[in-house]
């Protein structure tokens, strides 16, 4: 595996973070300007964010998990 992909399969917390956040935000913009309801947007923008968190989480546990398996075996 090359050094670059290494660095990029780590999933660091701050950057995954700060991405979430800036794609949501991007998100809520085109839903806002697509439908023109601020609380519906705002609903669905959330949606969006706890999906990513959700989908984040499983990245980790699954890393967490083969390694645990990797090295019990």
């Amino acid at each position: 595996m090359s050094l670059l992909l290494r660095k990029s399969v780590k999933l660091l917390a701050p950057a995954a973070l700060a991405q979430m956040t800036i794609a949501s935000i991007v998100f809520g913009i085109i839903t806002y300007n697509y439908q023109g309801d601020f609380l519906n947007s705002l609903a669905y923008t959330s949606v969006c964010f706890l999906l990513m968190q959700t989908g984040y989480f499983a990245g980790i546990f699954y890393m967490v998990w083969s390694e645990f398996k990797r090295k019990s075996s």
